[in-house]
C-alpha cells in the first residue's frame, strides 16, 4: 500500500512539473493565430509541377499547434509525432509576405527525412503555408479546422 502511494505521489509530480510549460514567446501577437488544429489540402512541388493532396495519395495529414510549445503531427487523425517548438521572426519573404521559422527540439524534426527550416506565413487567417525547403519552392497548405 505504502509503494502504491509513492507511486501516485510521484506521478502526480511528474504530471505537474509537464503541464507548468510557459507559453511560447510569439515575435508577433498575430502568430497566436498558429494555435489549434489543421488540415492538409496540398503539397505543392513547383521545379516538378507537382500537387499532392489526401486524394492523389490516399491518406490524410493533421498537425496541431498550443500555446505552450507543443507541436503534434497526424496521419489518418492517428498521431505520429509530437515535437517541442519555438517561433523565430526571420527576414525572409516570400511575395511580399513576411516569414517567420518553425524550430524544432534539436533531437527531432519534423520530417526525419528534412534536416532544413521550415518557414511559415498565413494565407489567411484559416490558411497556413508551409515550406518545406529553404528554397521556398515546395509548400504544404493547410486550412484551420
Amino acid at each position: 500500500m505504502k509503494n502504491k502511494i509513492i507511486l501516485l505521489f510521484s506521478s502526480l509530480i511528474l504530471i505537474g512539473i509537464i503541464s507548468c510549460r510557459k507559453p511560447i514567446v510569439l515575435p508577433n501577437q498575430s502568430l497566436s493565430n498558429l494555435y489549434g488544429e489543421w488540415e492538409w489540402i496540398e503539397l505543392r512541388d513547383t521545379n516538378q509541377m507537382l500537387i499532392k493532396s489526401p486524394s492523389t495519395v490516399g491518406y490524410t495529414k493533421q498537425i496541431s499547434f498550443t500555446q505552450k510549445g507543443i507541436h503534434k503531427t497526424y496521419r489518418d487523425n492517428k498521431r505520429t509525432n509530437k515535437h517541442t517548438y519555438q517561433i523565430t521572426d526571420t527576414e525572409k519573404y516570400y511575395r511580399s509576405n513576411k516569414l517567420y521559422l518553425l524550430e524544432f527540439d534539436k533531437d527531432k524534426l519534423w520530417h526525419s527525412k528534412l534536416k532544413v527550416p521550415l518557414y511559415f506565413y498565413f494565407v489567411s487567417a484559416d490558411t497556413l503555408l508551409i515550406f518545406e525547403y529553404d528554397s521556398l519552392e515546395n509548400f504544404n497548405l493547410y486550412v484551420k479546422k
